[in-house]
């Protein structure tokens, strides 16, 4: 039967780790352990002991890190709310006026177009607003593993269909299928 563990104290901790951070291998260290201290310990224990507090000191790190995202997400992922709803508001008052251009000078325009663009920009913006929101929340991963490949070509063609809508071209000129991506 083995006898008791030699146990490093917890006052040469500090230093073991610092100059196993340095690039001292497991087997410099317990020499080390031995020569300033008289502590003989074996190079596996050695391992072993910066393994179990490296992952201690990771597992602490996690939980701060956490902590400073809670902090600094929520108020970000508001902010990115507040932007979409804002972004719905500008699409709105620029489809608005342009439709009054359109129905009170002619039915083409150009400052019509210009309106038109820019809600298209405002529309691009709420989706990236609500992609960002959903991939937080873990509400853009599917439900089921045999969705995961349709959602992306779903929202591509609900965006085109609503862009094409947007711009007067409707369902008539749907344009040529891409290439499946690998």
């Amino acid at each position: 039967m083995a006898g008791p563990k030699p146990k490093i104290p917890p006052a040469l901790e500090p230093e073991l780790l610092k100059l196993a951070g340095d690039g001292k291998t497991s087997e410099d260290l317990a020499q080390w352990l031995w020569r300033e201290h008289k502590i003989e310990v074996s190079s596996r224990q050695v391992r072993a002991f910066i393994k179990r507090r490296r992952d201690e000191l990771a597992d602490v790190a996690k939980a701060v890190v956490r902590e400073e995202l809670r902090k600094r997400l929520l108020p970000a992922l508001r902010r990115a709310a507040r932007g979409g709803q804002h972004a719905e508001v500008i699409e709105r008052r620029l489809l608005r006026k342009a439709r009054q251009l359109r129905e009170t000078v002619h039915e083409f325009h150009p400052e019509a177009l210009t309106y038109e663009a820019l809600a298209l920009k405002a529309i691009d913006r709420q989706l990236k607003s609500a992609n960002l929101l959903m991939h937080y929340a873990g509400l853009n991963q599917p439900d089921a593993p045999s969705q995961a490949a349709q959602p992306q070509q779903d929202l591509r063609a609900a965006l085109e269909k609503r862009i094409r809508e947007l711009i007067g071209q409707g369902a008539a000129q749907a344009p040529k299928p891409e290439p499946p991506i690998h």
